[in-house]
């Protein structure tokens, strides 16, 4: 007797005895699930008849399924699902036979095409139902040998909803893991010719960082899925061979690098973090933005009451380094996200920031920041929407491309910067945590996680017409690695059969990632997941010449596909019973993200409705990043023993230092400031005392501005420090030894014990005079007794 006829059986004579029971015993013919009850009757029903209803649950059902479990021998093409719904969510997989979803709980028997369902009135709760299930799987384990504890999960295949989908969890590289891998790249010896191979990155404990490969032993044969015929054919007509081409071991031509990673020739003598900064932001690109960041300001100077106000003042090129190094120190702290006034405000943010410049002076100047000219920008919107700062971005990519030559492994992915303001190119992606956003697709090396190069999306009209956008992206983005045998890790998104394959014969690059299930040289049963009944950690290997696909089954409700062209047999690794594809791929993908965890951690940007301006922060986000992998590659380049280089905190710190230092001493020498803002310049520079100049000055007679009224002497020397004219009376002469030369400065107790004596002759005179007048008899006579 089968598993479903002892179950109709057990079931009818149990069932009969309650009050509740069956009217109709089930039968072999398939029923569909009608809606007799609302969920509120039934729970008022539940309610009413609680001891009777649980009774029958726990006796006339529960106790019968648990014993038919327990005795009989579940067969392997019985499936046993449980279907839920509460309120709009499905928890497991809808009833095959009742497209429309229930309002209570069934579990279904079915085998082949035989599917029994039970009748409302014995549906179970979820406290039966999860019993149910961990009953199942235990003899599921028990019949194959499998370790328990795994969860039962719905079949629900949405893989391709997700094109970061990865079996494992991805760790994120951190700062100290990528100064460590640029260490190894640097003092790595050359290695001949002949022996220059890609190195496989890998996830696993293997030995697969040596470039061995896995064996196929009867221990991993299990694994491998394979199908009865030799050929399968795609939706298309694209032909797939279910067998690997015969390899004779030596390793292919496409995954030999003749290229050591690092940076260029001139990016070599690149030492300070100034120095690394300045590789990106170049003397073209800063001196563009300042000749039209002068050009705003002279146009916003006609709004104001005021034109001759300092903080309406043109900029310089000193104070828009410094304006940099404010953007940069307020992203290495953390906080980019403040107001200027808490920014500016020294209890909260102490006086660096101040040291630089003013509240007013950089809200002005932000304000102002223009990365175009603004009387041709009506003719160029015509030609691209990314017009009002294209110039300088296209100044910084060529910039990335050049200074630096990347590994063996680059990655092609979309970075999202957070937009709400206007533009007209924002996307909307609910999904994620800020919906608006401007998505742009780069290139990074997976090492390094440098930036090499990137291409906005405009919205329409940026691919051209009958161009495929994942073609025009990659093809845009590899011009400067093409001939080179790299590999590119790409999702879902980009790949496609026919790119890869161009990719690969006309640009000599290999391409591992994910693929979509719905493209056209698929087979359907390469897509299936119920193909030969197929069990957990499964894989289904296809062939084509020079490309292989897998579809990865990781557990019973995902089905995960992959293509690459690096790969050319069904290697599996024993220990993770994984792919070798897929550990590739996952040990590859991050490079993108890792670039967008980090610059996320250290954020130039600040609040702004201008998209051209939150454009110019993401430039300063990948200058940074791109300068200190140059500044790690370079210190273990010149340094071999065993110092660390600076962390990308400190180097951050020291470039605010570098490009603010030049107008910090500027302001130090203007003769009209406060003495709490000169020293909080001096503690910035972490210098005690700044001499201005070690001669003494002198201009036109005035009067000095110590001495009484009755004095009043005329002098032609001035303060070094005040800048205000002083006679001998009131200064101190100080001889410097190593040059020389005199200096004049203000002793302090003589200026204050002359102060105390011209206001005490100043208060003895009115007095004097007061009470000589004869007008004021009444008052000068309570005065004097006074």
């Amino acid at each position: 007797m089968s598993f479903v006829s002892s179950l109709n059986s057990s079931n009818e004579e149990s069932m009969i005895e309650s009050d509740n029971d069956y009217n109709n015993s089930m039968n072999n013919e398939v029923k569909s699930v009608k809606k007799q009850n609302t969920r509120s009757k039934i729970k008022k029903q539940v309610k009413s008849n609680k001891n009777k209803t649980m009774a029958r649950k726990n006796i006339s059902y529960l106790d019968n399924i648990e014993s038919l479990l327990k005795n009989e021998k579940i067969e392997t093409d019985i499936i046993n699902t449980i279907t839920v719904k509460q309120g709009d969510n499905l928890i497991n997989v809808k009833s095959p036979t009742d497209e429309k979803s229930s309002e209570y709980w069934t579990i279904s028997h079915y085998k082949l095409e035989n599917i029994k369902n039970v009748d409302i009135k014995n549906s179970i709760t979820m406290a039966d139902s999860s019993t149910i299930l961990r009953i199942l799987r235990e003899l599921s384990e028990n019949e194959s040998g499998e370790e328990s504890g795994t969860e039962v999960e719905d079949i629900v295949d949405d893989s391709d909803e997700d094109p970061d989908y990865v079996p494992n969890t991805h760790n994120f590289q951190t700062e100290e893991e990528i100064s460590e891998v640029i260490r190894d790249i640097e003092t790595r010896p050359i290695p001949p010719l002949k022996s220059r191979k890609r190195k496989i990155n890998s996830t696993s404990k293997t030995d697969s960082n040596n470039g061995e490969k896995y064996k196929e032993t009867d221990q991993n044969k299990h694994m491998i899925t394979i199908s009865n015929t030799s050929e399968i054919v795609g939706k298309n007509g694209f032909v797939w061979k279910t067998e690997c081409n015969n390899f004779s071991g030596k390793v292919p031509q496409k995954n030999i690098v003749h290229i050591r990673p690092g940076p260029s020739y001139l990016a070599k003598s690149a030492n300070t973090p100034k120095e690394c900064f300045k590789l990106f932001f170049t003397d073209e690109l800063i001196n563009l933005v300042l000749l039209y960041t002068n050009q705003e300001i002279q146009r916003q100077r006609e709004n104001y009451k005021n034109k001759t106000s300092a903080n309406l003042s043109d900029l310089t090129l000193s104070e828009l380094n410094a304006l940099f190094g404010i953007l940069i120190l307020a992203a290495a702290l953390k906080n980019n996200h403040l107001t200027t006034n808490l920014l500016f405000d020294s209890s909260f943010c102490g006086n660096r920031y101040r040291a630089t410049m003013s509240e007013k002076r950089i809200c002005f100047l932000i304000n102002c920041l223009r990365f175009d000219d603004r009387t041709t920008r009506l003719q160029r919107k015509n030609e691209t929407k990314l017009a009002p700062i294209s110039v300088v971005w296209d100044i910084l990519m060529i910039n990335c491309k050049n200074n630096y030559k990347p590994s063996s492994y680059v990655t092609i992915d979309e970075q999202l910067v957070g937009f709400r303001g206007r533009c007209p190119f924002r996307m909307y992606i609910p999904s994620k945590p800020t919906r608006y956003r401007i998505k742009i697709v780069m290139m990074c090396d997976n090492s390094t996680k440098y930036v090499i190069d990137s291409i906005p999306y405009l919205g329409k009209g940026t691919v051209p017409n009958g161009q495929v956008a994942a073609d025009f992206y990659v093809k845009n983005l590899i011009k400067s690695i093409k001939g080179s045998n790299r590999n590119l890790t790409m999702d879902n998104w980009f790949c496609n059969v026919p790119l890869i394959l161009s990719l690969l014969h006309d640009d000599k690059l290999t391409v591992i990632g994910t693929i979509k299930k719905n493209k056209r040289e698929l087979p359907t049963q390469f897509t299936d997941i119920k193909f030969q009944n197929r069990t957990s950690d499964t894989s289904f290997f296809l062939f084509h010449e020079d490309i292989t696909v897998v579809s990865y089954k990781p557990n019973q409700s995902k089905l995960v596909t992959l293509i690459s062209s690096a790969h050319h047999d069904s290697s599996i690794d024993p220990t993770t019973k994984k792919p070798e594809i897929v550990l590739n791929y996952n040990s590859t993908k991050g490079g993108v993200d890792s670039f967008d965890q980090m610059t996320n951690n250290m954020n130039c940007s600040r609040k702004t409705k201008r998209w051209p301006l939150c454009f110019f922060y993401n430039m300063l986000n990948i200058a940074n990043v791109n300068a200190y992998v140059i500044y790690t590659h370079n210190f273990y380049n010149k340094n071999k023993n065993d110092e660390k280089p600076m962390s990308r905190l400190q180097f951050m710190l020291s470039l605010h230092k570098e490009l603010t230092n030049e107008w910090q001493r500027h302001r130090l020498s203007l003769p009209k400031i406060s003495r709490e803002l000169r020293t909080n310049i001096q503690d910035a520079l972490e210098e005690k005392q700044v001499p201005i100049n070690d001669k003494p000055q002198h201009g036109p007679r005035k009067y000095c501005d110590y001495c009484s009224y009755k004095k009043r002497r005329l002098t032609t020397t001035y303060c070094i420090e005040c800048q205000r004219p002083i006679c001998g009376e009131h200064q101190k002469k100080k001889w410097k030894k190593a040059e020389c030369s005199l200096k004049v400065t203000i002793t302090d107790q003589a200026k204050d014990q002359e102060l105390k004596n011209n206001l005490s002759e100043v208060v003895q005179t009115i007095f004097t005079r007061f009470m000589s007048d004869p007008k004021r008899k009444i008052v000068r006579s309570k005065l004097s007794k006074a």
